[in-house]
């Protein structure tokens, strides 16, 4: 390619077809060098000039690094810095955010140059920023540099900027795309492959559960807590004086307040699930139950006429306190909706199939309808009044959570009337031993009928 004589621009057809040519390689290619060099070459086609690069502003804000260009000898790209100070026509333009425009270098007065320019014969040259993506500083500079004198028309840098505005964006694209490679590439190294597998879906869940669990532990209980203890403090000192209608509202408060205590608790438990850093190991799960249904005995507001029957199950692939949480929801729940007009039993049974195994909590309940299965385990989803059946809605996503962690599921089966039958499938040994196949034990410990 040969300099354009002093004064001429890119035509317009000419400009739609190299914009059309690189915006096809930035979608196809994933290597950014390849888009970087090919970028240069294009921009220097459509402005007939030999010489073109792309600085990459660098770590500390003010170093350039030729990283990719076309017309240059070797031992320039890839390895030449420059000082974006402000005296140099690249610290103008990533300080203005403005194309930068020098017809011959050799009148310049306002900027220096790097001696590699004049070694190559550059007497014209134009800058433009190639902006970064969102939340992120500029990634660089375009550069556009004539062996001759050179007046840039307005066409060519508004062809120049949007240029570089396409290149920006597969410049982003490739930073993130990199990214990702690089948060999997750590992930494959440090985790197990199931919870692999899981840590995309979980990552932004994690964060504003852990952000939303901070700001309730420090700035909700506080301020609650004061509420319901001046309320007290009116009824127990002030009940005269407050009359009927007033005792009615201070008692509103407390129970208000009260409610509030055991919601900001779940929730807390429902985030410690989550960020809970889960080492599975095999483990007798029977005990754990144990300790469930006696803490669902301890809470339940009316724990007569309530049997709880927990039989030996076999070992387990979990964590034990993710496990316990999930049976201490369970079996709250199974205790909880209890038909009143009968004395309730409950059942905590093992069931194995292969490598996996299921926890049944089965009780003789008022029982789900099939239509909100999916339903009840969605957090804050409620059935059924707070005055009939007391509680927040998030024991059920509790339970869901708890499964995931552990690479397992949950379900229901149930009939309204009849009982619920809760399970939670995990794993019955080591995912090791599943794929060498040692001991698949098909035993069923345990029936599959309704007791």
């Amino acid at each position: 390619m040969s300099d354009p004589a002093f004064g001429s621009h890119v035509r317009p057809s000419k400009a739609q077809d190299i914009l059309a040519q690189f915006a096809e390689l930035a979608l196809r290619s994933e290597n950014l060098d390849e888009i970087l060099t090919e970028a240069c070459r294009l921009v220097g086609e459509a402005l007939g000039t030999d010489l073109a690069k792309v600085v990459e502003l660098q770590a500390d804000g003010h170093t350039l690094l030729v990283r990719a260009g076309v017309g240059w000898r070797p031992g320039i790209v890839g390895e030449v810095t420059i000082e974006a100070d402000e005296d140099t026509s690249e610290g103008h333009a990533l300080k203005t955010r403005r194309p930068m425009i020098s017809p011959d270098i050799g009148e310049e007065r306002r900027f220096s140059y790097p001696s590699f320019l004049t070694d190559h014969g550059v007497k014209a040259v134009a800058n433009v920023v190639i902006i970064g993506g969102r939340d992120r500083g500029p990634y660089g500079i375009l550069q556009i540099d004539s062996r001759t004198p050179r007046q840039f028309t307005e066409a060519d840098t508004a062809f120049l900027q949007g240029y570089a505005n396409l290149l920006a964006a597969a410049v982003d694209r490739l930073r993130a795309l990199d990214e990702v490679r690089q948060t999997a590439e750590r992930t494959r190294l440090v985790l197990e492959a199931r919870v692999a597998e899981r840590t995309s879906e979980l990552t932004r869940a994690n964060e504003l559960l852990e952000e939303f669990a901070s700001s309730i532990s420090h700035d909700l209980r506080a301020p609650l807590r004061g509420m319901e203890g001046f309320a007290r403090i009116l009824l127990d000192d002030f009940a005269p004086a407050l009359g009927t209608t007033g005792l009615h509202y201070a008692q509103r408060i407390v129970a208000a307040a009260k409610r509030m205590e055991n919601l900001i608790t779940d929730l807390l438990s429902y985030s410690r699930v989550q960020r809970t850093a889960v080492r599975l190991r095999m483990l007798d799960p029977t005990p754990l139950a144990h300790e469930a249904a006696e803490e669902a005995l301890a809470a339940a507001v009316d724990p007569e006429g309530v049997d709880i029957i927990v039989k030996p199950m076999p070992p387990v692939y979990a964590h034990p306190v993710v496990l316990g949480q999930a049976l201490n929801n369970l079996l709250s729940n199974a205790v909880k909706f209890r038909n009143p007009e009968r004395p309730s039993h409950v059942v905590v049974r093992g069931q194995r199939h292969g490598d996996r195994m299921r926890i049944w909590v089965e009780d003789d309940g008022i029982g789900i309808a099939s239509d909100d299965f999916e339903r009840i385990f969605v957090a804050f989803e409620r059935l059924h009044g707070e005055e009939a059946y007391p509680g927040t809605g998030i024991g059920l996503a509790i339970v869901q959570a708890a499964a995931l962690r552990m690479g397992g599921t949950c379900g229901v089966d149930s009939s309204v009337g009849h009982g619920a039958r809760f399970y939670l499938e995990l794993g019955a040994q080591p995912p090791e031993a599943a794929v060498s196949g040692a001991n698949p034990n098909d035993e069923q410990d345990g029936d599959d009928s309704a007791h």
